[in-house]
């Protein structure tokens, strides 16, 4: 396995030198290591430099706490098992150890030294890799183990432009548009249009009906904009009737089955009761009792 250096003596393998360089990019910090790969025995780390993969960032350049976090982050986005060492005195000082998870996942060992393994299985079983095998203090992180190869897959996903969002958006609209042909012909009429019927009939079965008196046109409708109520007008008598009764607007009138109630045609419906002769038009007066047919 080629050696590729970092500076100030510190050298690694060339596939993590690539991974550090992307997590440098997704973190916009520039790292400065304490320990490289390929060491040797070494007190604090044991082992786990022994070969490749193995990385020790120092933090203080970094500064603050959120900045220390972010490059862990990235870190484990581009596939490594990595952690936050917090200060230990007579052993080492605060860094980042990281540990370059191989390209078969965690059971491949490729270039790394057999400790540098074993951290990579307990950072898989949400531990912090040391001897004492307690939880991941930054599980909270929620980023899932990868590799470096399955980070490159995510990152190179060809990303759909605007452009294209708006084309497949009008091809969407389309077959919209000609499913909604073919069912209002197979099936009748849209459901949207369905809607509207019904609201329709609904409006027109809220007409008011007032002791079987069906009004003429809108004026007769309380409320309404042409209402004389609302309108606030009077006749010469100062009574709030109706106008424009030539033009047959405003009236009442009977149902055809209303008139002349005692003479129906059909032999087996009961007689009715006939009300008064005289219509009267109560509205805008308040009555303790209803009159009218």
């Amino acid at each position: 396995m080629s050696q590729v250096s970092l500076g100030s003596g510190r050298v690694t393998d060339a596939r993590t030198a690539a991974m550090l360089k992307e997590a440098q990019r997704l973190s916009k910090a520039t790292f400065q290591y304490a320990q490289g790969s390929y060491t040797g025995f070494v007190g604090a780390s044991g082992s786990t430099h022994d070969k490749g993969g193995a990385i020790d960032i120092r933090t203080i350049p970094l500064g603050t706490r959120a900045k220390k976090l972010e490059v862990l982050k990235a870190l484990r986005r581009v596939g490594f098992a990595a952690w936050i060492r917090p200060y230990v005195p007579g052993l080492w000082g605060e860094h980042i150890h990281a540990v370059a998870i191989q390209p078969g996942g965690k059971n491949s060992v490729g270039v790394l030294s057999s400790g540098a393994h074993r951290q990579v299985l307990s950072y898989y079983a949400g531990r912090d890799g040391l001897a004492g095998n307690r939880v991941d203090p930054y599980a909270a992180l929620k980023i899932a183990p990868r590799t470096w190869e399955q980070y490159k897959t995510w990152r190179d996903k060809p990303v759909v432009s605007l452009a294209q969002m708006k084309k497949v958006s009008a091809q969407t609209k389309l077959v919209q548009k000609a499913l909604r042909v073919v069912v209002d012909g197979v099936w009748g009429p849209h459901k949207l249009r369905g809607r509207a019927v019904r609201g329709e009939r609904r409006q027109r079965d809220h007409e008011p009906h007032l002791h079987g008196l069906h009004g003429v046109g809108t004026r007769h409708r309380r409320g309404g904009r042409n209402h004389q109520a609302r309108r606030r007008r009077r006749d010469d008598r100062g009574r709030l009737g109706g106008v424009n009764h030539a033009a047959g607007r405003g009236r009442f009138c009977r149902p055809p089955r209303a008139v002349d109630a005692q003479r129906r045609s059909d032999p087996c419906e009961p007689s009715v009761r006939q009300g008064s002769r005289r219509l009267r038009h109560w509205r805008g007066r308040r009555h303790r009792h209803s009159r009218g047919a």
